[in-house]
């Protein structure tokens, strides 16, 4: 089950601020979301990056994940969704736990502007 893999008192915070504390309210509000019609068939990947142990019990771990086949209410299918995560992980008596988890929702890809003609160049002439 995904949520044994945070602490008891681990917790998410997503982009907007929302914070999810303790393991039981992550589980129930994973399977509350995966278990909608919209993400039923997703799949969500997670790749792991740098790993930092800060002391023999204490590791910051940094990555990227997905979330790909989510639908929109009439099932067509969605962009896939993108970000970079850090995960702070605690080694205990059960083994290594996350207690925190930390993302980013990359934005939908749109056109730069173009600011100055020749960046570096002052007036951008």
């Amino acid at each position: 089950m995904l949520s044994l893999l945070w602490a008891v008192d681990g917790d998410m915070v997503h982009p907007d601020g929302t914070i999810e504390r303790g393991r039981e309210t992550i589980r129930a509000n994973r399977a509350a979301l995966f278990m909608r019609q919209e993400y039923r068939n997703s799949k969500h990947p997670l790749t792991f990056g740098m790993l930092r142990c800060i002391t023999a019990d204490t590791a910051v771990v940094d990555g990227k994940w997905e979330l790909r086949g989510v639908v929109d209410a009439n099932g067509k299918p969605l962009p896939i969704y993108e970000g970079q995560m850090t995960l702070v992980m605690a080694r205990g008596a059960g083994g290594w736990a996350i207690e925190a988890y930390r993302y980013t929702q990359k934005p939908a890809a749109a056109p730069m502007p173009t600011w100055l003609k020749r960046p570096g160049i002052p007036g951008g002439q």
